[in-house]
């Protein structure tokens, strides 16, 4: 209380990044189809990591919920994925796939939606798109063709 904290000092936040992508991260599409990418992380000071993410990567939009960071709209998790995406082992399938529907791919954009909707809504979007859910996944993963 009333203490100063020491600054926090991530030299290599690409690899911070990877790093928690690959061991945890989760894709996603927040309710207004933008992308989202959520990376936990355990720290009493992960507002303050924020803090410095945002600084570093030059976005604002990477909050701090509970014990993860979330990462959301267009420019946040195309910067995210550009930094991280070198250095990523498991997670490189997932990160081409966003850095897809970050740049325009729909069919990339609903496969995402798609895998991270409840089984009902995931019926309600294949009935919406007048897709079969192989057709979906081909065209999600193979550029939309």
């Amino acid at each position: 209380y009333g203490c100063t904290k020491p600054p926090i000092l991530l030299k290599t936040v690409d690899r911070f990044i990877a790093n928690l992508w690959d061991m945890d991260g989760e894709i996603g599409m927040t309710p207004l189809n933008a992308p989202r990418l959520i990376l936990p992380f355990e720290s009493k000071r992960g507002a303050d990591y924020a803090d410095v993410l945002k600084h570093t990567l030059g976005v604002g939009n990477i909050m701090w919920e509970g014990q993860q960071f979330v990462i959301e709209g267009d420019r946040a998790v195309l910067k995210a994925c550009e930094v991280a995406l070198p250095h990523l082992t498991n997670a490189k399938p997932e990160a081409d796939l966003l850095l897809r529907c970050v740049n325009g791919d729909e069919w990339a954009a609903r496969f995402i939606a798609y895998q991270t909707a409840g089984t009902h809504t995931q019926v309600s979007l294949l009935k919406s798109w007048g897709v079969s859910e192989d057709e979906l996944t081909r065209r999600g993963l193979n550029n939309g063709q």
